[in-house]
């Protein structure tokens, strides 16, 4: 009753799309006509235009003096149209907007000719480019089309038409778009019922990829495109050439835009034939085909060999053909230019970049009027190349003059932030925004008093970060592309590198504490991007059949995802590839439709975001006790900057990215990373004294110096590269006497070292929570997966049965070990403890998963399955395989399982950041669990005890890090407190039967009284 309750629930609040009235049964089609109108019509169509304007103007004349004012304006809009055919622009729209206030004045409500007015207004605009107004005056005539008493189908579908692409060109939101395509979808679905034209629907086919890669959703776009090219084989005999080859276009397009260039490669090699071998004015597709190439030789850093594809794309006739088309053309051949400055920048050309960027803005200029956001891109390219040149002041001015065409509302002066309620900032706004700030920065560094110029850059940044959250869900390109981190970290450098000037120049130590903020919020917006989905876990007022209807859509999104991506890698066109993506677009439609009803429902149950707010306030400050260190990393791309806080002393460090930097941070990781071999034992020793020393020297040892002494506890948050760092093995001194790694100088010895996602994290409320049952065990012993990759690991027996002999709890080995039995007892226990496989994320966060017993397809866990578990542990021991270890994002470090497991609100993980030995972490794990359960200390004082005890017992050989040093304690440092819990339930137990005896006996010698 219940499931059906929530299918009922999801289908009434799913947005249905409104169905087409069929008019014909409401209405009356529209028709007019008089002998002398089909008379100038008939030398219309024959192209005599100059005999059809007069036919209409005496047409006119006579209407207007009988006061037949539908004959009239009837006639005014022919004369316009015939006006147009006639490139007189001036005089089409003087004639329009004298008939739009005839008809307004003199035709009956609800007329039809209203709605063709504006229509034809519309159109006007859209072919001289001024999209915005055609934008409106089709809204406007839709509005009197649905309004009128008559009906013209044709008229209809060109309205809709017109809505779309002038929606378009004016860079409307993309959900508008989508929308609007669609319903000109269903409309051309109904005409082909009556007439099949295949290069017509395929052309509307495209339309789709085109708006996802506008929006930044690049994975659909590659399933629409393929969609397209499907279609076009399927009807290759009915498709022309033209149309056949744009598909592979919009394919080869979508492949560029993600960076799949050899495979974009391919596609274009295999349409440029079709384009070469037919005549022109039946392939205009030559020119763009041609200039796509360019950019894909220029993205692989072959300049030479894009050049001359640049130069096809030049020879375009844009002289030729109607005006429109020659507008067209024209913008085009701009483009091209452009795209030469910047193969010319590539090959150190400088004049010759220069001299084409010029260019193509005058001829840009030639054909539209300012401000426009078709010279947004020509300011953007010329501010990049200034900003190249270190010209700053001419960068900040083209990229200045770039967000004045592009925000039709921003008329401040240089310095002062585009914001305003009517301005509304896509994705290429909020990137020049971006680069302006950045430019505003290196204008201040060069002025001899810059802290007024620097002070400006430092409140762009703020703001446009405010900007970033406010619409961070428009613009996130799909769920779980970390669109906002991955393209805006930059301006987060910026901040800090900003503050980092203002503090060396005032002394100020306000100035670090918004540096640090800066390096927060970079952070915050990463997490909020990871952890979307966590909201409505957390909605308790969704049910759970909701939840895993959803969660169970998403996850056959990614099983057709990860079975596409297998295919692809042989094929883009193949036909299983063809196949195999009708079922993954049609996933990913249901998805998001689930997705958006959820959403809605959701948001009017609680506040959005409501579980992660605290990331926007920045209101959070760790805890710091005298003996602590709180050191946080931002790692951009010329410097790292390091914040040191300690109880009552702050530090701001910059170290700059040198290749000395890069060789040791690469040098440490692998070495620490992999097994270490006999003969390579003595090379790799002396390569990790002196690479961790360098490591410690630069990014710890100064913070250290600047805070107070007395400091044994380090918690760090690292940043992209540097969460592969194993902080606990970085050498404090490298020139000491040492013949093994066991007796080195490690930072471990002389701190405990605790890890965190980000400092703006607060658990508090999660170390509240106590499940009802002490811990929950899993080990794997399994040999019986399907494909043998993943063995019998021996030590975790011994793990499990020192937990079962210490504890009590639910201990799996073997068949029982499976992720089913996991995750329906997982939400009752306190602690999770699982030694079994892990498999690292290498291209995703998809992939990061763990192993467990049985069969492979089926005993996979990742992380949706944590989201729906319910899981109420405080502490969460990844005893596995790479449980730490994934692909590296911008913005905040490895997404993981183990992060997974934090992202659903486990206080406390511990886990590995690379494939441990099986043996070591047995003893390890062993001794970890006897110091956090039997003597009481903290889970992070136990695994570094645990760490010291394995150090000073074993061969110099497994002293080598890789065996010891990749575990790690993140998140919340916690005791154990199973034990005392128990008591105190019983004391308060005790304490309420002696007051309640106590009542009882007073109660009852008042009775006896």
């Amino acid at each position: 009753m219940t499931r059906l309750l929530v299918v009922i629930f999801l289908f009434i609040s799913l947005p249905g799309r409104n169905v087409q009235a069929q008019e014909r049964t409401i209405k009356t089609k529209y028709e007019f006509g008089t002998p002398e109108l089909s008379a100038a019509q008939q030398l219309y169509r024959e192209q005599r235009y100059n005999e059809a304007l007069d036919a209409y103007q005496s047409i006119l004349d006579n209407a207007l003096r009988a006061t037949n004012w539908e004959e009239a304006i009837f006639t005014m809009e022919k004369k316009a149209l015939t006006l147009r055919r006639l490139s007189m622009d001036n005089e089409v729209i003087a004639v329009l907007d004298e008939a739009i206030g005839l008809a307004l004045e003199h035709l009956p409500k609800g007329h039809f000719l209203v709605a063709r007015l504006y229509y034809t207004r519309g159109t006007t605009d859209h072919n001289k480019r001024n999209f915005y107004n055609a934008r409106s005056y089709i809204d406007t005539a839709l509005n009197y089309y649905n309004a009128a008493t008559t009906y013209d189908s044709s008229t209809h579908y060109r309205i809709i038409e017109y809505r779309y692409y002038s929606n378009q060109y004016s860079e409307a939101d993309s959900d508008t778009l989508m929308s609007y395509l669609t319903d000109l979808v269903e409309l051309e679905e109904l005409r082909q019922k009556v007439r099949t034209n295949p290069n017509r629907m395929l052309q509307l086919l495209e339309g789709y990829s085109t708006i996802y890669v506008q929006k930044g959703d690049f994975e659909q776009a590659l399933a629409y495109a393929i969609k397209s090219y499907k279609y076009a084989i399927e009807n290759r005999a009915q498709v022309s050439n033209q149309y056949y080859v744009e598909a592979l276009y919009a394919l080869t397009q979508v492949l560029y835009r993600k960076k799949e260039y050899q495979k974009a490669l391919e596609i274009g090699l295999k349409a440029l034939p079709i384009a070469e071998n037919t005549p022109r004015s039946e392939m205009p597709e030559y020119y763009s085909l041609n200039n796509l190439m360019g950019l894909l030789l220029n993205a692989m850093g072959e300049y030479d060999s894009a050049l001359p594809y640049f130069k096809k794309s030049e020879d375009i006739p844009f002289e030729k053909g109607e005006a429109f088309q020659r507008r067209n053309k024209k913008a085009f051949y701009a483009q091209v230019l452009m795209n030469i400055g910047i193969c010319y920048q590539n090959l150190g050309l400088t004049e010759l970049a220069k001299d084409n960027f010029e260019e193509s803005l005058n001829t840009r200029k030639q054909i539209v009027s300012f401000p426009s956001p078709d010279f947004q891109n020509n300011y953007e390219f010329l501010g990049d190349f200034y900003f190249n040149l270190s010209e700053f002041d001419q960068a900040l001015l083209s990229y200045d003059s770039a967000l004045r065409n592009g925000l039709f509302n921003y008329t401040g002066d240089l310095f002062s932030f585009p914001e305003s309620d009517e301005m509304a900032f896509s994705y290429q706004d909020l990137r020049t925004v971006e680069r302006k700030t950045a430019s505003m920065k290196e204008v201040a560094l060069t002025n001899p008093n810059p802290t007024n110029s620097l002070s400006s850059t430092k409140e762009y940044v703020e703001r446009l970060h405010g900007l970033l959250i406010q619409n961070r869900k428009d613009l996130l390109a799909t769920e779980g592309k970390l669109f906002l981190s991955q393209n805006f970290k930059s301006l987060y450098e910026t901040g800090i590198a900003v503050c980092f000037e203002l503090f060396k120049i005032t002394k100020d130590e306000s100035y670090i504490t918004q540096g640090w903020k800066f390096a927060k919020q970079s952070k915050a917006v990463l997490f909020l991007e990871q952890s979307s989905e966590f909201e409505w876990v957390k909605n308790d007022a969704l049910p759970i059949e909701i939840k895993e209807l959803f969660f169970s859509s998403k996850t056959r999104v990614e099983d057709l995802q990860n079975e596409f991506y297998q295919l692809i890698d042989n094929s883009v066109t193949s036909d299983s590839i063809l196949l195999i993506n009708d079922k993954l677009l049609e996933a990913r439609i249901e998805n998001q439709e689930l997705k958006d009803s959820i959403e809605l429902v959701a948001n009017s149950i609680a506040p959005d975001d409501l579980v992660f707010q605290e990331f926007l306030r920045n209101n959070n400050e760790v805890d710091i006790s005298p003996d602590q260190a709180l050191i946080e990393y931002f790692y951009g791309e010329d410097f790292i900057y390091v914040f040191g806080k300690g109880k009552s002393s702050i530090s701001f460090q910059k170290v700059p990215i040198n290749r000395r930097v890069e060789e040791s941070l690469e040098s440490v990781i692998r070495i620490t990373s992999k097994p270490p071999t006999a003969d390579q034992m003595e090379e790799q020793f002396n390569s990790f004294k002196v690479n961790s020393n360098y490591i410690f020297k630069s990014l710890v040892e100064p913070t250290l110096k600047a805070l107070e002494k007395g400091i044994n506890h380090l918690i760090v948050v690292p940043d992209e590269f540097l969460s592969r760092i194993p902080f606990g093995s970085l050498l404090i001194n490298s020139g000491q006497e040492s013949y093994g790694f066991n007796d080195l100088e490690y930072l471990l010895r002389s701190y405990s070292i605790q890890y965190l996602l980000s400092s703006e994290l607060y658990h508090g409320e999660f170390l509240k929570r106590k499940a009802e049952n002490e811990i929950l065990g899993v080990g794997y012993t399994s040999n019986q997966n399907s494909n043998g990759s993943y063995g019998y690991l021996s030590g975790t027996v011994k793990e499990i049965n020192y937990l079962e002999s210490s504890f009590e709890g639910k201990y799996l080995l073997g068949d029982e070990g499976t992720k089913k039995e996991f995750l329906k007892s997982a939400s009752n226990y306190d602690i999770l403890h699982l030694a079994i496989h892990g498999k690292a994320d290498s291209a995703n966060r998809y992939e990061s998963s763990l192993i467990f017993n049985g069969e492979i397809s089926q005993n996979t866990l990742n992380t949706n399955d944590l989201y729906l578990a319910g899981m109420q542990a405080r502490l969460a021991v990844l005893s596995a395989c790479e449980s730490g270890l994934g692909v590296i994002n911008k913005g905040e470090g490895t997404f993981s399982i183990a992060r997974g497991f934090a992202l659903v609100g486990i206080p406390s993980v511990v886990m590995s950041l690379w494939q441990v030995n099986d043996k070591a972490t047995s003893v390890l794990m062993v001794d970890m669990y006897e110091g956090f359960i039997n003597e009481g200390n903290s889970i992070n004082e136990s695994l570094r005890n645990a760490k010291l005890k394995y150090l000073s017992e074993v061969d110099p050989y497994q002293s080598h890090p890789y065996y010891w040093s990749g575990f790690l304690q993140l998140g919340e440092d916690l005791k154990y407190d199973g034990k005392n819990e128990v008591s105190d339930k019983l004391w308060v137990a005790l304490v309420a039967f002696i007051i309640l005896l106590a009542l009882y006996l007073k109660f009852n010698k008042k009775k006896k009284g």
